[in-house]
C-alpha cells in the first residue's frame, strides 16, 4: 500500500547479488530481505549491481539492474513484480526478467521511473563511446 517503503541494493559482501526489503506500517520495522537476482541462479553467475526501483500506479514494483557475466560487460535487465502489495510475511513474486541492452560496452547506474500511462523511463551511463573517463548518458522508454 502507500504505507510501504521498498529498498533495493547490491551486496558485494555476499555474492554480488541484488536484494529487496520492505517497510510497512509507517516504517517501524523492515521485513526480511529477499534475494531478487543472483545467488545460485545459473542464469546469473557474475555480478548483479546498481539496482533501482519504481512503483507503478497498478502497484507493481519495477526493478532495473546491471548484470555482468564472468568475462563480459554489464548489461541492463528489468523485472516486474506481480504482487508488491502482499501482506506480511510475504514478499513480492517476480515475472521473468528482460534484458534491455545487448552491447559490447558497460551499461551501469540505471535510474528508473514509471509515468501515469505505465510507460517505463530509464537513463543510464554507458561507455560505448568513451574517451578516457568520459561516458555518455542514454535513455530508453518502454511500454
Amino acid at each position: 500500500s502507500s504505507e510501504a517503503v521498498y529498498a533495493a541494493w547490491h551486496d558485494w559482501s555476499y555474492e554480488f547479488d541484488v536484494f529487496l526489503a520492505r517497510r510497512r506500517d509507517g516504517g517501524q520495522i523492515w521485513e526480511a530481505q529477499q534475494l531478487v537476482v543472483g545467488g545460485a541462479d545459473p542464469n546469473h553467475p557474475g555480478y548483479q549491481t546498481y539496482p533501482d526501483l519504481a512503483l507503478d500506479s497498478n502497484g507493481h514494483l519495477h526493478l532495473v539492474w546491471s548484470d555482468r557475466p564472468p568475462g563480459g560487460d554489464y548489461d541492463l535487465y528489468h523485472r516486474i513484480s506481480i504482487d508488491a502489495y502482499m501482506p506480511p510475511p510475504g514478499t513480492p513474486s517476480w515475472l521473468p526478467e528482460r534484458r534491455w541492452t545487448f552491447l559490447p560496452s558497460n551499461s551501469i547506474w540505471a535510474q528508473l521511473a514509471v509515468d501515469s500511462g505505465l510507460r517505463l523511463h530509464v537513463v543510464w551511463m554507458d561507455d560505448r563511446t568513451a574517451i578516457g573517463l568520459w561516458n555518455d548518458i542514454y535513455y530508453l522508454s518502454w511500454l
